[in-house]
């Protein structure tokens, strides 16, 4: 009977020291899982913008008070030029309004991306917290907890010799 007790007794304390080890190693993979999961992450690239060259209009000038009367062809060509000047502003405000939509657009980007990096952050803070723990804490309850299951099978097979 002893010698079943005692048998008994040291296949319990293997099997707790074997639960043990699964439970050490499980907390190795977790922690190595938090560095996968929690590895720095790229900074992201910013899309190169590009913009038409300024439009240049032929220029203008004024009819001298000899050229006050201007035949017909002279009338279409000045308004074909007022129109392509106007045309050339209309282009040119269109282009220098687009580049301060984009410098709005990347500003609120860059705002939005350090707000959502912060907040990220503390999430990932607390998740690697979770997750992975403190490792002296946990090696120290792992000990504590060998220890307790060595101490328990040594006095159950030295209570059941006696």
């Amino acid at each position: 009977m002893n010698t079943v007790a005692i048998v008994l007794s040291s296949v319990g304390g293997l099997l707790e020291l074997g639960g043990l080890a699964l439970v050490v190693l499980d907390i190795v993979a977790d922690r190595e899982q938090a560095r996968t999961l929690f590895a720095p992450r790229d900074a992201l690239e910013r899309r190169e913008r590009s913009y038409p060259a300024p439009v240049h209009a032929p220029s203008w000038v004024p009819p001298s008070q000899a050229s006050v009367m201007l035949t017909p062809a002279q009338h279409r060509d000045a308004a074909a030029k007022e129109s392509h000047r106007t045309g050339a502003a209309v282009a040119n405000a269109l282009v220098r309004l687009k580049k301060a939509t984009d410098a709005e657009l990347d500003r609120e980007i860059e705002r939005v991306e350090r707000m959502t990096h912060e907040r990220e952050e503390v999430l990932r803070r607390g998740l690697v917290h979770v997750l992975a723990g403190s490792i002296k804490q946990r090696t120290f309850g792992a000990v504590l907890l060998g220890l307790g299951i060595g101490f328990a099978t040594a006095g159950s097979v030295v209570s059941s010799l006696g």
